[in-house]
């Protein structure tokens, strides 16, 4: 495959906003090569423009080649209906749909982070736990996910009784060294039973004795969000990864919403107040999305022992950065009997 020339094609297509990859993706970006601008972008539809600065495109190149290659063998792309050229401008824009601000400036680190996190999960089932709190067995999984998605692996996870199954929301993350890398939690389907409503009672315990002493609204978090969160950190644990980033923006899905606004507004023809309607609308969605995503996990430093914040988004880079410096513990009953129970019976992912 003749990576260079996709990648030149891409690079043009990308300062349009306009990826042709059988499908249309929007992805849209300026691009510098060495110390060479060599695409410009039109501010449009409101998006936020990231400049992908390549110091050095020989060895940008090689890791993507590298990175497109991991990909093919990874993700099961057997529905794809494009060509072998769109199915590597796909690959390439379901990477940068995954970028920060920082890994458009640093796209080697970027390059090395991704192929890292095909390499240090894999596919396996946890050790089932029994959960006190919930008098139900804890289910868990590693899976791999799909290409669109925000990384490779999320933890599938379920609690089970002779009552039910309640599924927890899914946490699509990556693992490079010794740091583990967050980037969504989303909530998935499931039936109404007695079984399911008595477990969402009791994910509230998570409040027992939470007094919130900081100007985040940190009592407006989800407790699943919590709940699946502190499952995910105590298997961690347990496999020697304490540090922690949360990833804060990934900026082209944004401008993919956007982009996405601007030509349903043309399609139907809608007017400039019925536009800015449905763009306020996003605006507000995606800050709830982001701030609730980040505020669990700033709840959860407030309410574990050992867990602590390094670094808030921006300070050093767009991650929310935290640190495990101890057994993961807390004064709530629940949190500590969900990471005593899996930091005592799971010895490895």
């Amino acid at each position: 495959m003749d990576i260079t020339n996709i990648l030149k094609e891409f690079i043009i297509e990308a300062s349009c906003g306009e990826i042709d990859a059988y499908f249309t993706y929007n992805i849209i970006f300026e691009t510098i090569i060495g110390t060479k601008k060599v695409t410009t972008s039109e501010v449009k539809e409101g998006t936020i423009i990231p400049c992908l600065t390549i110091k050095n495109l020989s060895n940008f190149t090689k890791l993507l080649e590298i990175y497109i290659k991991k990909s093919l063998e990874f993700y099961d792309l057997s529905s794809f209906e494009g060509n072998e050229k769109e199915k590597i401008k796909m690959i390439i824009a379901s990477l940068f749909a995954n970028a920060t601000f920082d890994d458009f400036a640093n796209p080697i680190d970027f390059l090395n982070r991704r192929i890292a996190f095909f390499e240090n999960s894999k596919e396996e089932t946890l050790k089932s736990t029994f959960i006190s709190s919930f008098n139900s067995s804890l289910n868990a999984s590693i899976s791999k996910d799909k290409i669109y998605n925000e990384s490779p692996y999320y933890l599938n996870a379920a609690l089970r009784s002779e009552d039910g199954v309640f599924k927890l929301p899914e946490v699509k993350f990556g693992i490079m060294d010794d740091t583990l890398y967050i980037y969504a939690i989303q909530n998935i389907p499931q039936e109404k039973t007695n079984y399911t409503k008595k477990i969402n009672r009791a994910l509230y315990k998570v409040n027992d004795g939470f007094t919130d002493k900081s100007t985040a609204d940190l009592k407006d978090t989800t407790a699943s969000f919590l709940i699946v969160s502190a499952i995910l950190l105590s298997f961690m644990q347990a496999k020697n990864i304490n540090k922690i980033k949360i990833s804060s923006i990934l900026i082209e899905r944004w401008n993919a919403k956007r982009i996405a606004i601007s030509k349903k507004a043309k399609y139907k023809n809608l007017t400039n107040e019925e536009t800015e309607k449905l763009i306020k609308e996003q605006e507000r969605i995606q800050a709830n999305l982001t701030e609730k995503f980040l505020r669990t996990f700033l709840r959860l430093s407030e309410q574990y022992n050992n867990l602590n914040i390094t670094a808030y988004p921006y300070e050093i880079d767009s991650y929310l950065s935290l640190e495990v410096a101890g057994r993961l513990t807390s004064e709530n009953k629940l949190l500590n009997d969900i990471s005593i129970s899996i930091t005592d019976n799971v010895k490895h992912l």
